[in-house]
């Protein structure tokens, strides 16, 4: 059982790692415009 649930964690935290990985990646790609308004100030 605790073999099992430490396979469990190490799967969750290869997972995790990868989706990091890739995030950064995507992000030195192609920064998203996701749209966000820029309030100015008034004059």
């Amino acid at each position: 059982m605790i073999e099992h649930m430490q396979s469990s964690v190490d799967l969750t935290l290869t997972f995790l790692r990868q989706k990091r990985e890739e995030t950064k990646r995507l992000a030195r790609i192609a920064p998203v415009d996701l749209g966000i308004p820029v309030v100015t100030a008034p004059r």
